[in-house]
């Protein structure tokens, strides 16, 4: 039988506020049976004015580099979650990685702003600050 990759490392969070997106960053997962390199990635997110999202997370994949680039579309608590993939569609063996992360208290979201946007594994041209 294939193994499953490992979980995910512990979460890193930047935000560039200009951009509205959230950079989460994790270490890479290990799985004895697929290189490194060809591990992949799904993250899922949930708001505080989202619950529903927390019961019944919508995976979408981010690629084979360990990073995430989540719009912020609404100001509160952000729970965000990591999974590994393998060569063989094995998750990872002990489940996700989940970490929260809450909107600076003076960030503000405009009402034109508001929205749903995809999370992607790769963005170009952000500044992100810790």
């Amino acid at each position: 039988p294939q193994s499953a990759p490992t979980v995910p490392g512990e979460l890193a969070f930047s935000f560039d506020r200009n951009l509205k997106m959230l950079h989460a960053t994790w270490p890479r997962s290990t799985d004895s049976d697929t290189p490194d390199g060809r591990i992949t990635y799904e993250v899922a997110v949930a708001t505080s004015s989202d619950a529903e999202a927390a019961l019944s997370p919508v995976w979408r994949a981010v690629g084979t580099m360990p990073e995430a680039y989540i719009p912020i579309t609404a100001t509160g608590e952000y729970t965000v979650s990591v999974r590994a993939l393998d060569d063989f569609r094995n998750v990872s063996h002990d489940g996700v990685r989940m970490a929260m992360w809450h909107t600076p208290d003076d960030f503000v979201i405009l009402p034109e702003q508001l929205g749903h946007a995809d999370i992607v594994g790769r963005l170009n041209g952000a500044h992100f600050e810790t």
